[in-house]
Parts: C-alpha cells; sequence; structure tokens
C-alpha cells in the first residue's frame, strides 16, 4: 500500500488528506455536538420532572390541609359529639350523612373508625375493602394524638390520600376517631 501511495500524483495525496482530515473533523464536531445535546435535553427533562413533582406536592398538601380543616371543624361540632356519645351506627351514620351532603367533595370518602381502625360508619362511596379491612393507619396515628395526621395508605390495591382527626368524647370505649380518606381519580394499583 505504501509503494501505491508513493506513485500517486501530488494531487491527490492532498485529496486524500483532506479528506481523512476533514472527516476526523466532521466525526469529532459532531461527537461533541451530540455530547452537549444529550446534556441539554437531560437537563430539561430533569427540571420538568423536579417542577412536576413539586406542583404535584403543593396539590397533595392543599388537598391535606382542606380535609384536615373540614375534619377538625367537624369534630368539634356538638352534634357530631353527641352522636358519636351514643355509640349507635346508626345514629352516627345519618349524623355523619347529613354533614357531609352539605360539605363533601365528590373524589372524597368518609370513614369513622373506632380507635383500632375498624370502621363504625362510612360515605362518600367507600370501597368495600376499606369496609371490611381493618385500617392499621388509624392505629398507627394514636401515637401524635391530639394531633391530625396525614399521609398515604395502599389498601386494597389502591393508594389513598388520608387525615385521621381524633375526636374525643366521655364513653365507655375512650376516645372515637374522624377518618378521612381522599381517593385520587384513578388510584395507583
Amino acid at each position: 500500500m505504501m509503494f501505491a501511495f508513493s506513485r500517486m500524483s501530488l494531487l491527490w495525496k492532498i485529496l486524500l488528506s483532506t479528506s481523512v482530515a476533514l472527516t476526523i473533523l466532521f466525526v469529532v464536531t459532531l461527537s461533541i455536538v451530540q455530547r452537549r445535546v444529550v446534556r441539554t435535553t437531560y437537563r430539561t427533562l430533569q427540571e420538568e420532572v423536579n417542577g412536576s413533582f413539586q406542583a404535584y406536592d403543593s396539590l397533595w398538601k392543599a388537598q391535606a390541609e382542606k380535609l384536615a380543616a373540614i375534619g377538625l371543624v367537624l369534630s368539634k361540632m356538638s352534634d357530631v359529639r353527641a352522636a358519636f356519645r351514643t355509640e349507635d351506627q346508626a345514629t352516627i351514620r345519618d349524623t355523619a350523612g347529613e354533614l357531609w351532603s352539605t360539605i363533601s367533595d365528590r373524589k372524597a370518602l368518609f370513614l369513622v373508625t373506632d380507635p383500632e381502625g375498624n370502621a363504625i360508619a362510612s360515605l362518600g362511596g367507600v370501597a368495600d375493602s376499606l369496609l371490611t379491612e381493618n385500617i392499621p393507619v388509624v392505629r398507627a396515628s394514636k401515637v401524635h394524638f391530639p394531633r391530625q395526621t396525614s399521609g398515604f395508605m395502599l389498601q386494597g390495591g389502591h393508594l389513598y390520600q388520608i387525615v385521621v382527626t381524633p375526636v374525643y368524647i366521655d364513653s365507655a370505649q375512650g376516645e372515637t376517631l374522624l377518618v378521612f380518606v381522599y381517593r385520587p381519580d384513578r388510584p395507583l394499583k
């Protein structure tokens, strides 16, 4: 090959060297541009994802604050406390139903449980699995009482945003709890 290269005319040698140099320059430039585009795309995507997470976090916090405010108001109402004192599920359900119909959010579920997390009354289209299963987050929330607690729970294959509001009354059982459960339109499975 060396012999063939030396026999080539000077013009062909210059053209071949220039072509190789331009090809190498083109490959290096393309590599630099590609790296820059990938970095810029990654940074832009990361900023968008962080912005979306912050928006969802704000939305979840606002929803939890709304549910907490509703729960706190309901827990201090005299007719709610009077219904709890009866310890009659039908009375609790009727009283809660009257109040809930005036303030309900179509996506919110309302559960009244005992201190161990067993459902006493439910409103707002509560899933059957929530009524038959014990809700362990209620028991776990007891360490934070008398403050409300909020967060998320996975129950029956669905993710729920919840606020647990304690209602203290003088009764034979001790404390009774009001539990608000927020269900997203499309729960995670």
